[in-house]
């Protein structure tokens, strides 16, 4: 089947998203953006056809990649829906659940895929940590702790919660979908702000406390006050303890803990292993892994806390 796929976005995600689409073998039909200048200019530097409008685009594709603000993923994900094609779209799947719940539905109605790129699954470390779990290497897992760290986004629309839902939504969003893959639908969310580095006073710290009807609890942690991305998990079960830092993955086990083992990690460019899935999928060969109402509930814990 011949995948004739449409980039929406110029940004940051639309060039990681065509980086990875051509080292799975796909080549985007063209892009299209907000502003057609914009797309002229980012079709001219990566050597794609420039198309004046989405509603253009679609009418030369089958599928449509969204990477835009998140305040533009429902309207253009039921745009394209309704015209019968395909959606991808990065995460997160929405501002709030009322249109994520929305894109799900039309996308059901229409007959054509929702597929929401939540990368954090196709990360070595996190990939291989998740595998562990479901062999019962750690047993049942009792408590779950999620941080991520990154630069404040200054100057960009991600600082408008209009248009990002905040951090809690933006940057969380992928923990929580990780840590709902896990061990399913939360009971309870909670919220708590963090103090901030006085010295950075646009910094944002939260961390979202959960717990699971299991028994199970869990902390997402999240800050923009670093300048680079720091990302680490720790997974416990009643039979031995996951750390995740980086690419680094150790286990200890419940009868020695003192003597914590590395657990070898394959390496693999995360996007790019995404999108061979994602076009696998769009080819009808096999299905893409993060389930439509698996991105709708990792929204729903997000917003729960005061995301949006």
């Amino acid at each position: 089947m011949t995948l004739r796929l449409g980039l929406v976005g110029t940004g940051t995600m639309g060039l990681e998203h065509l980086g990875a689409w051509r080292a799975a073998g796909v080549e985007p039909v063209g892009v299209a953006a907000s502003r057609p200048e914009s797309a002229g200019a980012f079709a001219a530097e990566h050597g794609l056809t420039p198309f004046a409008s989405v509603d253009a685009l679609l009418a030369a594709c089958d599928a449509v990649d969204l990477c835009v603000p998140t305040d533009l993923h429902a309207p253009l994900a039921l745009r394209a829906a309704e015209r019968g094609r395909d959606v991808v779209c990065e995460k997160p799947l929405a501002l709030n659940a009322e249109q994520g719940r929305g894109m799900v539905d039309a996308c059901s109605r229409h007959g054509v895929l929702l597929l929401v790129a939540q990368v954090l699954r196709f990360f070595p470390a996190y990939r291989r940590a998740a595998e562990l779990v479901r062999t019962g290497a750690l047993g049942s897992l009792t408590h779950v702790v999620l941080e991520r760290a990154s630069a404040v986004p200054l100057g960009s629309w991600y600082r408008d919660v209009a248009r990002s839902g905040g951090m809690a939504l933006d940057l969380l969003v992928h923990d929580a979908d990780y840590g709902c893959m896990l061990l399913g639908a939360p009971s309870d969310v909670d919220r708590e702000a963090l103090p901030v580095p006085s010295a950075v006073p646009e910094a944002e710290r939260l961390r979202l406390h959960l717990r699971w009807p299991s028994g199970a609890s869990g902390v997402l942690e999240g800050s923009w006050n670093l300048p680079d991305a720091v990302t680490r998990f720790r997974l416990e079960g009643t039979r031995g303890v996951l750390v995740g830092q980086g690419e680094r993955l150790t286990f200890s086990s419940r009868e020695q803990p003192a003597s914590p083992q590395d657990v070898a990690v394959e390496p693999s460019p995360p996007y790019e292993r995404q999108a061979q899935q994602l076009a696998a999928a769009l080819r009808r060969q096999e299905p893409f892994e993060v389930r439509p109402e698996e991105a709708l509930l990792a929204l729903e814990v997000c917003t729960r806390a005061g995301g949006a």
